[in-house]
């Protein structure tokens, strides 16, 4: 292995999920799984991979 490469493998069966509008990650663990069971409809207790951006666009 070289340095700085880390690989790593996810299982056959475990589900990716985007929440695609930026959000503000200071709002803590319980606001985020609220965020997941409403916003996304989801089970923020199910298991799969949650993925969120916190990058916003700003136009002038």
């Amino acid at each position: 292995m070289r340095w700085g490469i880390a690989m790593f493998r996810l299982a056959e069966d475990l589900r990716v999920y985007l929440h695609r509008d930026p959000i503000d990650f200071r709002c803590g663990i319980n606001s985020l799984a609220i965020l997941v069971e409403q916003s996304m409809g989801l089970n923020p207790f199910e298991r799969a991979a949650l993925t969120m951006s916190k990058i916003s666009m700003l136009s002038y």
